[in-house]
């Protein structure tokens, strides 16, 4: 009888043991414990196996192990019930080395957990940058606006001209309009207008005012004033025009009979001049207008002038190879333009490649003279105005159209 409660208590030690070592382990993986209650722990798994072995093979050295490793883990689990109560109350513990401080909050908040370092991601591989479609065929508006102040942003309009390029055909026809011509503007509803008069309302109601005379659109505008035309002139080197009369300038400047070589302030006395050709000192101005434009076109279009201008423009900071800010500068913003650089750059790069000749095509648009009352200043009462021939517009606009549908256009 007495061998068989000795093996009762034996297995009922042998239970008791491995329940506690089971509770230990799963409870050193889960809880939260104070530096000591963990190395309690330690102890425990190490020794309650040792007490087992005691148990089994009844040698009385070794139960002195397995009290021992029911001891620690007794501590262990009462370590582990404390913690978990005071994280419960809102006790966090803070390990500092071997010590530890505590901080009592007055509400249940969870121990922090520390959020995840968000991994590195890869920066994504910019796609190629497209390269910019450049149109073959476009239409420039030119603006000359009456300043010698800069470009303000409203001024009369003196020079109005519709540049039409080809790129492939290698033609270009300018199409001037006199500054009086009797039209109807952007802002002068079902009430006519001297031409120059929209230059009042800003550069974007001349180009919408040009677009509902010639009825197309205009992709790109230039615009200038006195100083950057001479300005602009003189970079060029000057120009050669060619002059119908001999005649002496409203400031004196005199021009001969055939050509002339002009700087930037002679080629603006030549391009304003009227009242040395009477009744016709519009018509006249509006042709020496084209004639520099044309003689400007012609010269920088020849490979000698490109290949040597370049190298000047470099001078300025590598502006040719680059965009329009050096070269405004340079000219102190005495000219302002939406057409774009890569473009011109594409028509310098192409000439200096083919160096074909360009045709160059004239002309101006005429009309009648009258009086006429414009919208504007209408006080002032009837006013010098020019009603457009309309065989005259509807030349200028074929002439447009046949460059734009790639048809050779000849001098009419």
């Amino acid at each position: 009888m007495k061998k068989r409660g000795s093996s009762k208590i034996q297995i009922i030690a042998v239970a008791v043991t491995l329940a506690l070592a089971a509770v230990t382990f799963a409870a050193a993986l889960t809880t939260k414990m104070l530096p000591g209650t963990y190395l309690a722990a330690l102890a425990a798994l190490l020794l309650v196996p040792a007490g087992l072995v005691a148990l089994l093979t009844r040698d009385p050295s070794r139960r002195g192990a397995c009290a021992a490793g029911l001891a620690l883990a007794a501590v262990f689990v009462v370590g582990a019930g404390l913690t978990s109560a005071m994280t419960f109350r809102g006790v966090s513990v803070l390990k500092a080395g071997m010590n530890a401080s505590v901080s009592i909050s007055p509400t249940f908040n969870p121990p922090p957990t520390a959020e995840p370092t968000p991994e590195s991601t890869p920066e994504p591989t910019p796609e190629p940058t497209a390269e910019p479609v450049l149109p073959d065929t476009f239409t420039i508006y030119v603006s000359g606006i009456d300043s010698r102040e800069g470009l303000v942003d409203k001024s009369y309009g003196d020079v109005n001209i519709l540049v039409t390029v080809d790129r492939t055909t290698h033609q270009i026809v300018l199409v001037a309009t006199p500054r009086d011509s009797y039209v109807y503007t952007a802002v002068s509803g079902d009430m006519r207008d001297k031409l120059t008069h929209a230059g009042q309302f800003g550069i974007e109601a001349q180009v919408e005012t040009m677009e509902k005379l010639y009825d197309r659109d205009i992709d790109y505008w230039f615009r200038m004033d006195f100083s950057g035309f001479e300005r602009i002139i003189d970079a060029l080197g000057g120009v050669t025009v060619h002059s119908d009369y001999t005649f002496t300038a409203f400031n004196g400047v005199e021009f001969k009979e055939g050509d002339n070589e002009l700087n930037g302030k002679q080629a603006l006395s030549f391009a304003r001049e009227r009242k040395s050709f009477g009744s016709e000192g519009d018509i006249q101005r509006d042709r020496h207008q084209l004639e520099i434009i044309s003689a400007m076109a012609d010269k920088v279009l020849t490979l000698d002038f490109l290949q040597n201008y370049t190298q000047v423009l470099d001078l300025l900071g590598g502006a040719f190879l680059q965009d329009y800010t050096q070269v405004l500068e340079a000219f102190d913003g005495a000219f302002e333009t939406t057409v774009p650089y890569d473009l011109l750059a594409a028509m310098v790069r192409d000439q200096l490649a083919d160096g074909r000749d360009w045709n160059i095509v004239r002309y101006v648009v005429t009309g009648e003279q009258d009086l006429q009352v414009t919208y504007l200043i209408p006080e002032e009462g009837p006013r010098y105005v020019m009603w457009i021939d309309d065989e005259d517009l509807a030349e200028a606009k074929q002439l447009m159209d046949g460059v734009l549908a790639g048809e050779t256009v000849t001098q009419p």
